[in-house]
């Protein structure tokens, strides 16, 4: 079931004409924020800031890779070389391996309890709390997985005949629904009406965040954007363009929000927050958001 949407002044549907939508993280795939912290990957080592980048300290080993990170109200997540490892938010030497893959997700879901994410041709559902992983669906190759309710929303590459691009399936099981046209939709993010990929709309269109809305339709292309570093906040995108940090209102209208290429993105109601290595080190950076 849908929240109850908030309509903003551009004409690009909603009732009346105008686009409804609200909710999203504001968190990319590489920058999480909870009350106090902010979290990030750093030469695959998880790193816990004050949310003005003071008091960095590393949580855990390297697993190396790059990957993303959540956190959770006990725990920070994150994607490794080949594994997916979970730590304390008062750090450990001993992670708790959760799951191993060959062929990396793009984006995991995680929740409180759970962790959703793509091991080759599964689907696998981790509890957290030590339960036995469960395989949710195992007929097709997937690259990223969000939750939305009791369902799961995924992406695939749809350059093989009979494969979705973009799907919804059960928590529980079954078959997956198409939700619209994608070509080779990797990073996911969602709001309470929309679905966010990074794809393009046509085989020959650019490459950018695309939006589709939640219960199935026509893709849209929001912002250009050549990297799948990208947050969503109440109906705006949040990404990387041309060596700027822009922010994409709904109707595509782009502002520049900060020079250079962030690493990863956050936003709340008032601040944006990105790490990028303009120090010579990975470091995080906070700017006020401007006024919509």
């Amino acid at each position: 079931m849908r929240a109850a949407g908030v309509c903003s002044l551009f004409a690009v549907g909603c009732g009346g004409g105008f686009f409804e939508t609200t909710g999203g993280s504001g968190m990319s795939r590489q920058l999480a924020l909870d009350a106090g912290f902010a979290y990030w990957i750093d030469a695959g080592a998880p790193i816990r800031a004050a949310r003005d980048g003071s008091g960095q300290l590393a949580l855990a080993p390297s697993t190396g890779g790059i990957g993303e990170i959540h956190v959770t109200n006990r725990s920070v997540i994150w994607v490794g070389d080949g594994v997916i490892s979970e730590a304390p938010l008062t750090g450990t030497t001993t992670p708790r391996v959760l799951g191993n893959f060959t062929i990396g997700p793009f984006t995991i879901a995680v929740d409180d309890a759970h962790v959703f994410y793509a091991r080759e041709q599964e689907l696998v559902d981790i509890s957290l709390d030590g339960t036995p992983d469960r395989v949710v669906s195992a007929d097709q190759f997937a690259l990223s997985v969000a939750i939305a309710g009791d369902e799961l929303i995924g992406t695939s590459c749809a350059q093989t005949m009979g494969v979705l691009g973009l799907w919804r399936i059960a928590i529980a099981g079954g078959l997956r629904d198409e939700l619209g046209p994608a070509f080779c939709p990797q990073a996911l993010a969602l709001d309470d009406y929309y679905v966010y990929t990074s794809d393009r709309v046509t085989v020959d269109g650019p490459l950018g965040i695309v939006r589709t809305p939640i219960e199935g339709g026509d893709p849209v292309l929001v912002v250009e954007n050549q990297d799948l570093t990208f947050a969503v906040r109440d109906g705006f995108v949040y990404a990387n363009q041309h060596d700027q940090i822009v922010r994409a209102a709904p109707d595509g209208t782009v502002t520049v929000l900060h020079d250079g290429r962030a690493s990863g993105l956050a936003v709340d109601d008032t601040t944006l927050f990105w790490t990028d290595t303009s120090t010579g080190t990975l470091a995080l950076h906070s700017a006020p958001l401007p006024d919509l």
